[in-house]
């Protein structure tokens, strides 16, 4: 047993001992055999002890044989029989040198292995951040409104699974985008195609939305978006007005913008969204306005015009009918009365319907250069009885080849007009001239007396239907009032101006300016 235990001590360079049932000591590789029966007995060692109850004893003491702390670990076994124990020991210094270096090399693996764990974190940090970067950065150019290109999906793990839910998304967003653009597109088109203005405010009157007809109604060249509606319009009707609209009620109001020239506008307020908006719908209702009221005075005009002949017409033809057609000499008075009163009506009739027939666009224009002396020609030749009977002189100034580009028969009532308005209202005695030359490329026709005259404040005036100067001196002179006014209808028509200024010393000087 002792030449085993040296053997087995040598050969895993620990000190072995085989320890009979009893505590003998039968080999110890430490100890020489002829030493061996002088050894302790070992039956008190606790490792003894516990190896031969459970089968494996371990302690750590003092060997007195040894001297130094040592580490023990006994096994029991069995040979031929007999029953035994077989104890490993070693120094605890060689077993504090063994941690140790286990130590050492845990140490030196948790160093290397948290290096290799830092080096590969930082690597997997540094492709993810990269990843992440790109995911951020594509993602803010998606936010701000960027398109073009994709993000390239070269993983399949978690960040390569969002990079691809942010190509979607950034399909998605980009459809979404297009779409509001073209709908935006759609709607800038419509509010610059409306004529009327479009304001949209939110729950604080502010304005959020206005087309370019708001600018121009308002007369404003700088953006309204961002200002208040009194800021806007300084109309606190319309502000009220505002307030007033309740749920899907919308409200209607006319008001006036104050300036040089007086503005009509209708507003028509509707609700918008929650929160309080409101879309107001502005129209400059001022053209409108003077149609009806210059409607309004035309039927007045003009029934008052007509009921003055018919009435005078059915007057004298009751007073014939009563008996006065047997008095000869009072007869002829009243059937002169009635031929002057139906002539007068035919003229006005004649008038009213050719004014009609020009505002209607049933007035044929055959535009063409037309000469200018063969108009003014025909329009003093049909006039010189007339002016003959007053001893007015009329000349004429006007170049032979001296063209204008006009229809010719509405040239001819032109100047009908004017020489016939001219005659009426001069005097006995009295001069009329009529005058052409070309400037640049317009030709000016001027037809002037020496007459009355027109106040300053009434030329404004004398083109409009039915307005006399002199009411009664011009019903005298046969006069419908209509004369001047078409005039301004068929110059304009053939793209022309018309306008009056005061002669020297005296009368007016009314001058066509056309195309020559």
């Amino acid at each position: 047993m002792d030449g085993l235990a040296d053997s087995l001590g040598s050969e895993i360079s620990s000190r072995v001992t085989f320890i009979a049932e009893s505590g003998v000591v039968l080999g110890d590789s430490e100890v020489p055999l002829e030493d061996v029966p002088e050894m302790d007995n070992h039956g008190d060692r606790r490792e003894f002890r516990v190896a031969l109850g459970a089968g494996l004893g371990v302690s750590r003491r003092y060997s007195t044989t040894l001297e130094t702390s040592m580490m023990y670990v006994a096994v029991p076994y069995e040979i031929n029989g007999s029953i035994g124990v077989v104890r490993v020991s070693m120094p605890l210094t060689e077993v504090d040198r063994i941690i140790g270096r286990m130590r050492t090399i845990v140490l030196l693996a948790t160093f290397i292995g948290l290096l290799v764990a830092i080096l590969m974190t930082a690597i997997a940090s540094h492709l993810m951040s990269g990843a992440l970067r790109t995911l951020v950065d594509y993602s803010k150019k998606l936010a701000e409104g960027g398109r073009g290109g994709r993000l390239v999906v070269t993983s399949r793990d978690e960040v390569g699974g969002l990079a691809g839910s942010i190509n979607l998304l950034g399909e998605e967003l980009e459809n979404v985008v297009d779409e509001l653009a073209t709908e935006r597109n759609h709607l800038e088109g419509v509010l610059e195609a409306i004529d009327d203005g479009v304001l949209a405010i939110d729950g604080n009157q502010v304005v959020t939305l206005a087309n370019s007809a708001v600018l121009e109604l308002l007369g404003q060249s700088r953006p309204l978006v961002g200002k208040t509606l009194l800021e806007t319009i300084q109309v606190p009707a319309l502000y009220d007005a505002v307030g007033m609209v309740d749920g899907g009620t919308p409200v209607t109001i006319e008001f006036v913008l104050p300036g040089m020239t007086p503005t009509h506008v209708l507003a028509h307020i509707t609700s918008h969204g929650g929160g309080g908006g409101r879309v107001i719908v502005l129209r400059d209702v001022t053209e409108i306005r003077k149609l009806e009221n210059a409607r309004r005075d035309f039927f007045a005009n003009a029934s008052h015009e007509l009921r003055t002949p018919v009435g005078i017409i059915q007057a004298n033809a009751e007073t014939l009918e009563r008996g006065a057609l047997e008095d000869s000499a009072k007869a002829g008075q009243f059937i002169d009365a009635i031929t002057r009163n139906s002539a007068r009506l035919s003229a006005l009739i004649n008038d009213l319907l050719q004014i009609s027939r020009i505002e209607a666009g049933k007035y044929h224009f055959e535009m063409k250069t037309t000469p200018v002396r063969p108009s003014v020609d025909s329009a003093l030749n049909a006039l010189a009885n007339l002016a003959g009977s007053k001893d007015i002189s009329m000349t004429t100034d006007v170049p032979e080849d001296l063209a204008v580009f006009a229809d010719e028969n509405a040239l001819e009532d032109v100047l009908f007009n004017l020489v016939d308005n001219a005659v009426k209202y001069t005097g006995d005695g009295g001069r009329v001239s009529i005058s052409a030359k070309q400037v640049d490329d317009l030709v000016l026709i001027e037809v002037e007396d020496n007459g009355t005259g027109i106040a300053p404040d009434e030329r404004d005036r004398i083109f409009e239907r039915f307005y006399r100067i002199d009411k009664g001196r011009s019903r005298e002179m046969g006069g419908t009032g209509l004369g001047l006014s078409i005039v301004k209808h068929l110059v304009t028509a053939m793209n022309g101006e018309v306008s009056v200024r005061t002669a020297t010393p005296k009368g007016s000087i009314f001058t066509i300016t056309l195309k020559a």
